[in-house]
C-alpha cells in the first residue's frame, strides 16, 4: 500500500516510516515544498501526524494548524481519492500541561 506520513521527519514519524517500510508498504513523505495535492495523489492511505505540540506557541496558531489544518488535509485526502486518513495528536497538542492534568508523560 502506497502511504503518506505528513511529518515523516517528526517524533513519530522518523520511527513509523521505517516500520511501515518493513512491512512492505510505499512510504512518502510530504515536504514544506510539496503541495498536499501532489503529495496525496496515487496513495490509498495518509498518517496526518504534522502537528503542533510545542509550549510557548500562541492558541490562534494551534488553531490553525492542528484543527483547522488537520480538516483541509482530511478533505483534500478525500478528494484526491485517499481510502484511509488515520490522524494522530498528542495530548500536549491541547495544552503543554495538559499531560499534567491528564497524568501522562
Amino acid at each position: 500500500m502506497r502511504i503518506l506520513v505528513t511529518g515523516l521527519g517528526g517524533f513519530i514519524g522518523h520511527s513509523l516510516g521505517p516500520l511501515l517500510e518493513a512491512r512492505g508498504h510505499e512510504v512518502q513523505g510530504a515536504g514544506r515544498e510539496t503541495t498536499l495535492a501532489d503529495a496525496f495523489r496515487g496513495c490509498e492511505a495518509v498518517v496526518h501526524l504534522a502537528n503542533i505540540a510545542h509550549e510557548g506557541v500562541r492558541p490562534e496558531l494551534l488553531w490553525r494548524v492542528n484543527v483547522e489544518g488537520s480538516a483541509k488535509a482530511a478533505a483534500l485526502a478525500a478528494a484526491s481519492g485517499v481510502r484511509r486518513f488515520v490522524y494522530v495528536s498528542s495530548v500536549k497538542a491541547d495544552h503543554p500541561a495538559a499531560s499534567d492534568r491528564y497524568g501522562a508523560a
